[in-house]
């Protein structure tokens, strides 16, 4: 992920016999670093949210690539490359080429080894799917496009968000179909529910799995005892059917709240969040604890539970080390290899790590094997430091560029001789903490937004957490507003300079509108739009109070205090004369996502759509165009490639 600055450059310029007049722009790179994708090694390579790791007879490992909606591969040589999925969310491509389909959030696989078969969860879709492995075609399997439920044939079947899948003692696929609280098979051209009656809840232990009451059951694996294991996830236990489809509670407190979490103790009596699941060859049942941090292991003759990986604090550390000292972030799937190695997804760490088997009483060595992670780079040249999804910059004090990397969950500062470091957060660990100390100890969500007011503090639309955050120049960090739930998803913020007392936001609470925050007073006030909580268009030539707007997703003023929304879903930008309130639009185009205004009040719009990826100023396209990429980088902007541009800012 990279951030690029336009160079103004005030010449004339020809390219291709054609002249272009003052002002031009060349293209570079500002920070970010490109990770390398398909054919390189799979440390080097970006994962996003991964989800599901197993492997075949050969060492190949598969792992759903879930925030980037692929299925990638890496061989034993630590090459990686995509069986399915175009990288864009949709549901497209059923007997075609896998790799050119398109899938929505595939969560987990199974494999049928002697089949030849990959089947893909993929839960988006509501859909199963399969790629043959020998040819690399694609298909769905049951369900697919809309949720729904409905038993019978696999064609007319119909599954709600369905998460983990799993293949029985008679090779069967199982689902755990989470959205409709059951478990389902698919065998014969037929699916059928095994267990769950649809109710979400928890009843039915000790009787036959149909008529228990499941909550959103997620994880799932096939035990050696040939009983199907499965986190029942709304009611932190995990649970099992037995062959003769009974079922049981196996591990779990329920949704009682407890100190500890129960090492060395019954598993009936353990707190567990299991987000994956595997047994071991001698029967022991494996557990990818999220909230934990932590790998755990239950027993099969002892039912007691003890951590196996994990110290249980948050974070990434550990690699080189004794598995018992490494820090892992929400892990989400689990298996032992053919040579006892442990493999697990580190989920919020983007990676793929093992656990080198060993005899050691601490556990053995812990190794990343695929994902670089995405935070890192602080004390080094901002053009080699990883950004994920940043969404904002603007200029700061001492020329500095102060960088809302939004998916690492911070706000990141590249100084004019070009070294980045953390502003605020810390980067790879969401949250919201920290209030009254000092930002840099603070776990921001999904940071969207920034601007600065006139005394040098840095404004923070915390999206994630629904508040907007100020870092006042001693570096300490206060909520401003949310607390009292009145700010919801803020994205674009801006400040009255002229005014110097109101920031403006966009706001998804109670429809979609533009606040006010009032600096000094502290309260929220609406704008525009969020009339009867609802979204729309309406409201041009009249007050801005009366008007509509759909899904704005950013806001500007200029020198004389007028406002400029982007209003997203309307395709327009709009603006609030400062003197009389009144609305008006003044540019249509598709797919307008962030926007700024220049001194002399210019605007700037950035596209982000399907075939949208563009820069422009007015009418005039600076740099990319209706194809994503990665090009242009030190010439003309008109040559740059641009892929899903977000924030942009006019600097002095």
């Amino acid at each position: 992920m990279r951030l690029f600055t336009l160079l103004l450059i005030a010449a004339p310029f020809s390219l291709l016999g054609q002249t272009y007049g003052p002002p031009y722009y060349s293209i570079a790179t500002l920070a970010g670093s490109r990770p390398s994708g398909d054919g390189a090694l799979a440390t080097d390579a970006l994962l996003l949210n991964p989800e599901f790791i197993t492997s075949d007879a050969n060492g190949n490992h598969y792992v759903t690539d879930t925030g980037q909606h692929r299925v990638r591969r890496f061989t034993t040589g630590g090459v990686i490359s995509t069986v399915a999925g175009t990288g864009v969310a949709g549901y497209s491509g059923d007997n075609g080429a896998a790799a050119v389909a398109q899938l929505n959030t595939p969560t987990t696989l199974a494999l049928d080894a002697s089949a030849g078969l990959l089947y893909i969860v993929d839960s988006g879709n509501h859909a199963i799917r399969v790629v043959t492995l020998s040819t690399g075609t694609i298909r769905t399997v049951a369900g697919g496009g809309t949720a729904g439920f409905a038993d019978g044939l696999v064609g007319q079947a119909r599954f709600n968000s369905p998460y983990g899948i799993a293949l029985d003692a008679s090779n069967n696929l199982i689902v755990t179909d989470t959205g409709n609280h059951r478990l389902r098979r698919i065998a014969g051209g037929q699916v059928s529910t095994i267990a769950g009656s649809g109710l979400p809840g928890f009843s039915g232990d000790d009787v036959n799995a149909l008529v228990a009451r499941l909550s959103s059951p997620r994880a799932i694996t096939l035990g050696v005892d040939n009983a199907l294991y499965f986190a029942d996830t709304g009611n932190r236990l995990i649970r099992r059917i037995l062959p003769n489809a009974t079922i049981q509670t196996y591990a779990g407190k329920g949704a009682e709240v407890n100190v500890g979490n129960g090492d060395g103790g019954p598993a009936l009596t353990a707190l567990v969040d299991a987000a994956g699941l595997a047994a071991d060859p001698a029967g022991d049942l494996l557990i990818a604890d999220a909230q934990g941090q932590r790998l755990r292991r239950i027993s099969s003759r002892t039912g007691l539970i003890a951590t196996i990986v994990g110290t249980g604090d948050v974070g990434f550390a550990g690699d080189g080390q004794p598995a018992i000292l490494a820090r892992l972030q929400s892990p989400s799937s689990l298996f032992i290899d053919a040579r006892g190695n442990l493999n697990f997804v580190d989920r919020g760490n983007h990676r793929v790590r093992r656990i080198i088997a060993s005899s050691d009483a601490t556990g053995g060595r812990t190794e990343t094997i695929a994902g670089r992670g995405h935070a890192g780079g602080d004390g080094g040249a901002a053009t080699s430091a990883q950004l994920l999804f940043p969404e904002a910059a603007i200029l700061g004090p001492g020329n500095a560029i102060l960088v809302a990397d939004t998916g690492n969950h911070c706000v990141r500062r590249i100084t004019a001789d070009g070294v980045i470091s953390t502003f605020a957060g810390r980067c790879g660990l969401p949250g919201n903490t920290g209030d009254s100390g000092a930002a840099v100890d603070a776990r921001l969500n999904e940071p969207a937004g920034l601007v600065f007011d006139n005394e040098g503090s840095l404004f923070i639309a915390d999206r994630g957490n629904d508040r907007i955050r100020r870092v006042q120049a001693n570096g300490t960090i206060t909520t401003l507003a949310g607390a009292n739930n009145n700010v919801r998803r803020p994205q674009g913020i801006a400040f009255d300079a002229a005014l110097a007392r109101y920031v403006y936001f966009t706001n998804e609470f109670g429809g979609t509108r533009i606040s006010r925050l009032d600096i000094v007073r502290q309260d929220v006030a609406t704008i525009a739009g969020g009339a009867n909580e609802q979204s729309g268009f309406s409201g041009d030539g009249a007050a801005a109070g009366t008007a509509l707007l759909n899904g704005p997703s950013d806001v500007a003023t200029d020198a004389r205090g007028n406002i400029f929304v982007v209003d997203r879903n309307n395709g327009r930008v709009r603006r609030i004369d400062a003197a009389t309130g009144i609305i008006n639009t003044v540019q249509t185009l598709a797919s307008p996502s962030r926007m700024t205004v220049d001194a002399a009040g210019t605007l700037f719009v950035t596209q982000s759509g399907a075939d949208q990826h563009r820069l422009r100023r007015g009418t005039e396209t600076l740099a990319g165009g209706s194809v994503a990429g990665f090009a242009g980088a030190g010439v003309f902007s008109a040559l740059g490639l641009l892929d899903s541009p977000a924030g942009v800012s006019a600097l002095p």
